[in-house]
Order: C-alpha cells, then sequence, then structure tokens
C-alpha cells in the first residue's frame, strides 16, 4: 500500500516542488515521505509537500503544507491528505475527505479511496499554490491596512525590500502575490502595470 501510495503521488509533489522553487526562488520547498511512529505497535506513514516562508514568524506560520497520512498500517490502515498551515495557526485550507475529523472517522485505505484521492491530487495542489501565493491563513489581516497607502502597506508588513527588489527584476507574478499579501489583490494589477508599463 506505501509503495502504491508513492508510485501514484510522489512522482506529482516532485514536480509541483520544482516547478514552484523556480516560480518562488525566495522560498523554500521540501519534499518528504517516510515511516512515522515506527517504534509503536501501529505504525503510520507520511508524504507531502512543504513551502517555508522565511520573513514569517512570530504569530504567522512559517510553513504551509499539502500532507498525506497513513495511519493504522498494522491493522487497518485509514488514509487522509489536507492542506494545513503551521504553528501557531494549524489552520486546514481543504481535507480529503471533506470535513474529516478525528483519526476515528478517517476513511480505510482502499484501493479505491486511494484512487479517489489521485482524483482528488489537482484540488489540493491548487490549494497548496493559493495558499503558498498568499503566504499567510485565509483569516483577517492582524494590521488594519485602512487608509495605508502601498508604501505604507509595504514597509509595515515588512515587505519594503521584496518589494523593491521584484520591481527592479520586473517580476510581475512576485509583486502582485506582495500586493495581496498587504490587502491590495483587487488592485494588483493596476498598480504593477503603473510601475511595469512595458510588460504585458
Amino acid at each position: 500500500m506505501v509503495e502504491q501510495i508513492e508510485r501514484v503521488l510522489l512522482p506529482e509533489l516532485q514536480n509541483v516542488a520544482s516547478d514552484m522553487r523556480n516560480r518562488h526562488s525566495i522560498l523554500e520547498f521540501n519534499v518528504w515521505h517516510g515511516p512515522e511512529g515506527a517504534l509503536t505497535d501501529n505504525p503510520g506513514y507520511s508524504i507531502g509537500i512543504e513551502c517555508v516562508f522565511p520573513r514569517n514568524g512570530g504569530d504567522i506560520a512559517n510553513n504551509v503544507a499539502l500532507c498525506i497520512d497513513l495511519s493504522q498500517l498494522a491493522t487497518t490502515p485509514k488514509l487522509v491528505a489536507d492542506v494545513v498551515w503551521g504553528h501557531p495557526t494549524g489552520e486546514v485550507e481543504i481535507s480529503f475527505p471533506e470535513r474529516c475529523g478525528s483519526m476515528d472517522q478517517w476513511p480505510e485505505a482502499t484501493p479505491q479511496t486511494i484512487a479517489e484521492l489521485a482524483e482528488a491530487l489537482p484540488k489540493l495542489i491548487k490549494a497548496f499554490e493559493t495558499a503558498v501565493q498568499c503566504a499567510t491563513p485565509q483569516s483577517p489581516p492582524k494590521v488594519n491596512f485602512v487608509g495605508m497607502t502601498t508604501n505604507e502597506r509595504l514597509y509595515v508588513a515588512g515587505f519594503m525590500q521584496e518589494w523593491d527588489a521584484a520591481a527592479r527584476a520586473h517580476n510581475r507574478e512576485r509583486m502582485i502575490e506582495i500586493l495581496n499579501a498587504v490587502g491590495l489583490g483587487s488592485q494588483a494589477d493596476q498598480i504593477v502595470a503603473a510601475m511595469l508599463p512595458n510588460k504585458s
């Protein structure tokens, strides 16, 4: 079963990590797979991809991960997957199956469940990519940006140097990500177009 999970999912996660490293050079992406609880009577197995945000800290999670977990391998294996933020939030963006609660509610890891997970993987990857772009859980921002100019927002959020570097490099994608992070998503295209008038 573990071999089947790795064969079906690991190459896809590795491809996602490679693509996202190219798109987000300042972020760190790690793919892992291996046993968990090996010294217990009922070990498990975990596979996933993680993004680490070097600038996040304090009360903001500095990582988000797409995790696929197998439990109870010695008895009746169960399976769950989610996109979850690290400490201190632990917020779950999406899960498979939906609204899956405690381990007792996890579905049995049958061939059918594994096939259903493979079908759901693109949706989980999309949620992971969206979380990476937002850089914080989708909850109200800690900073009240109302009434602030663009530069004030960038300064207060700690993005000023990164914004300047992205602008100098004409990195439109990263500029838009930063504007999303400071609550200017609806105006991002307009702001970037004004700064990079020669870029479509």
